[in-house]
């Protein structure tokens, strides 16, 4: 048996984090009315804390909020925690082009 089963080893954790980030649909995709590709324009992101862990059993936290949609963009704001549920680990803003 490997001492390393870990499919994460080698790779940077900001980069996993920022992976995870990146992975759900936009905040506005429960609105459409049905199937419509999307597509980001402008992503901010801002790692908050120098070593981000995840919470017990590797769980992290995440709200993603649209704020604002029309004429085909939306903008939303992204916060993930980890192990500590006080401070945001990474927060994120933004825009999303909606092809409807």
């Amino acid at each position: 048996s490997d001492d390393n089963d870990d499919d994460s080893a080698g790779v940077d954790p900001e980069v996993s984090l920022l992976a995870l980030a990146d992975m759900p649909p936009p905040a506005m995709v429960p609105r459409f009315d049905g199937v419509a590709p999307v597509a980001t324009t402008t992503w901010l992101v801002n790692f908050l804390l120098d070593h981000p862990t995840p919470h017990t059993g590797g769980w992290w936290l995440l709200r993603s909020r649209a704020d604002h949609a029309r004429h085909g963009f939306s903008s939303q704001d992204m916060t993930l925690w980890g192990a500590d549920l006080r401070n945001p680990a990474l927060v994120a803003r933004q825009a999303v082009a909606i092809y409807q």
